[in-house]
C-alpha cells in the first residue's frame, strides 16, 4: 500500500502523492463544487447527484485508478470545515467505512428534507472525500499533524 497521499484544499483542490512516484493532480474545490451544484441553499437529492457524477468524470479524467492504498491526510482547513459532519475525525484517523457511514447520514437527512448542519462546502467536501475514499482505495483518513 501507498502511504502518502495528501488533500489540499485551497482555490482548488489538490491530491498529491509525496513518496515516489510523486505526482498531484488538481481538481474542483469544494466550495466551488457547492455553487456548482446548489448554489446558495440546502442540496437536494438531485444536486447531490450530479455533484458525484462531477467529482467521478473528475477522479476519471486524472488517471488515478482503485489501488491499494493506506492514508489520505486532510489539511486543516479540510478538518475546518467537515468537523462538524465527520465526528472523531483527528489525527488518530476515521476508517473508510466511518466516512461511509457519514455521507450515508448525510445523505439520508438529504432525502428526507432535514436541515443539515452544515454549510456547502462542507457538505461538498464530505461527498469528495467520500467519493475519494470509495474510489481510489484509502482505507483510512487523517488529519495533518500541524
Amino acid at each position: 500500500m501507498d502511504a502518502s497521499w495528501h488533500w489540499i484544499d485551497d482555490e482548488h483542490s489538490l491530491l498529491r502523492q509525496e513518496a515516489p512516484p510523486t505526482g498531484a493532480v488538481r481538481f474542483l474545490a469544494p466550495v466551488a463544487l457547492a455553487q456548482r451544484c446548489w448554489p446558495g441553499r440546502t442540496p437536494r437529492p438531485a444536486d447531490l447527484e450530479h455533484a458525484i457524477d462531477l467529482v467521478e468524470e473528475a477522479i476519471e479524467a486524472s488517471g488515478l485508478r482503485h489501488a491499494a492504498r493506506d492514508t489520505l491526510r486532510l489539511d486543516a482547513h479540510l478538518h475546518a470545515a467537515l468537523a462538524g459532519l465527520l465526528n472523531g475525525l483527528s489525527a488518530a484517523g476515521l476508517a473508510r467505512e466511518q466516512v461511509e457511514q457519514a455521507f450515508a447520514t448525510l445523505v439520508a437527512q438529504v432525502q428526507a428534507g432535514r436541515p443539515v448542519v452544515a454549510g456547502g462546502g462542507a457538505i461538498a467536501a464530505l461527498l469528495m472525500l467520500r467519493e475519494l475514499v470509495h474510489h481510489l482505495g484509502f482505507v483510512r483518513v487523517v488529519v495533518e499533524a500541524a
